[in-house]
């Protein structure tokens, strides 16, 4: 800890992070050595983790799932929707089934720019949010370190740390200006980094939209390949498609489920199950 930068070298390939799984199946069979196998010092990112793995695969994997299945149930019910209103005469629509597909995508492009839009601007509001509360506490610690010292202190006395411990634990973070900031952020203000992820306000909305407005276009799928008689210029009822409008839709949810478990203990079964039922509630 003599200096900041030989600290976050050795932080990057000594830092001591759990095999989460094997530390449970360890302690659960008394298993001694596999709890110290499951705590070997390992460079956190290379910790086996499936959300590790997944991270270092594709940053957008979560934003991916969230605005996909937004984007599935939306498209979903304004199909069946509209499907239903036309059988019963509550609106009419004239060239059959393409201004149906029609009105349907316009509609899940449309949300998805705004929601894309939403995600962008909110994130790009957090960023700001959290770099001007840095800003201030950098300007604090420069010029009086002394008080920041004592805020710390006197938090961590108030979770339960000795006085002497909390002194001496604050005194060696405040020699390195940079994680000292880091940390009063987190523990004083609450507040992590938005942009851990590396993922900008814009690759976030462009995400957001892509997903959003592609995933969404799935359930018009069996509208599309269904056989519909030719020359059609009115709506013709028929159940089929929307049965397979359903299926498509909850086989959709059912994957995007799957790969939501990455990011959670849960089994993938469970999470999977979870989405499908969530999504057709929905």
């Amino acid at each position: 800890l003599s200096c900041r930068g030989s600290m976050s070298s050795v932080s990057r390939t000594t830092l001591r992070s759990r095999n989460l799984e094997q530390a449970t199946s360890a302690f659960l069979n008394n298993d001694v050595d596999g709890s110290r196998a499951a705590h070997t010092p390992r460079k956190i990112e290379d910790e086996p983790h499936r959300s590790n793995t997944i991270r270092k695969e594709n940053k957008f994997m979560k934003t991916i799932i969230s605005s996909g299945t937004q984007g599935l149930i939306v498209s979903c019910i304004v199909l069946v929707t509209m499907v239903l209103a036309l059988k019963h005469g509550l609106i009419i629509i004239p060239d059959g089934h393409i201004v149906l597909l029609t009105i349907n995508a316009i509609i899940v492009l449309a949300s998805g720019l705004g929601i894309a839009f939403v995600d962008g601007s909110t994130k790009k509001v957090a960023i700001e949010f959290y770099e001007s509360e840095k800003t201030r506490e950098t300007w604090e610690f420069d010029n009086y370190p002394e008080g920041e010292v004592s805020e710390m202190v006197e938090l961590y006395v108030q979770r339960g740390m000795a006085q002497p411990d909390a002194e001496r634990v604050v005194a060696l973070l405040s020699k390195h200006r940079e994680l000292f900031i880091d940390v009063m952020m987190a523990e004083e203000l609450q507040l992590m980094p938005p942009n851990d992820d590396k993922v900008t306000p814009a690759e976030l909305g462009a995400a957001t939209f892509l997903s959003y407005s592609l995933l969404g276009q799935l359930p018009s799928i069996p509208f599309l390949l269904y056989s519909f008689p030719a020359h059609t210029t009115h709506f013709i009822y028929d159940p089929t498609p929307i049965y397979l409008c359903i299926i498509v839709t909850g086989v959709a949810l059912l994957i995007l489920g799957y790969l939501k478990s990455f990011f959670t203990p849960r089994t993938w079964w469970h999470i999977a199950v979870a989405n499908l039922v969530n999504g057709l509630l929905g």
